[in-house]
């Protein structure tokens, strides 16, 4: 029972992830997914709907 509760919890995580990802109207796009995989040093990428929304003169 515990492995099941674990993998919801997984399963949980990943979707949060997700939805988070596609309601977030602040953080570059690019920045978003490199986080996601643990590294923190994406600099935005000026072409995402986030960053054209930011400078729009772009």
């Amino acid at each position: 029972m515990l492995r099941i509760a674990e993998r919801r919890r997984i399963y949980e995580a990943k979707i949060d992830a997700v939805q988070h990802y596609a309601t977030n109207q602040e953080l570059c796009r690019t920045q978003s997914l490199v986080s996601y995989f643990g590294e923190s040093d994406a600099t935005p990428c000026g072409v995402c709907d986030i960053c054209l929304k930011k400078n729009p003169a772009a």
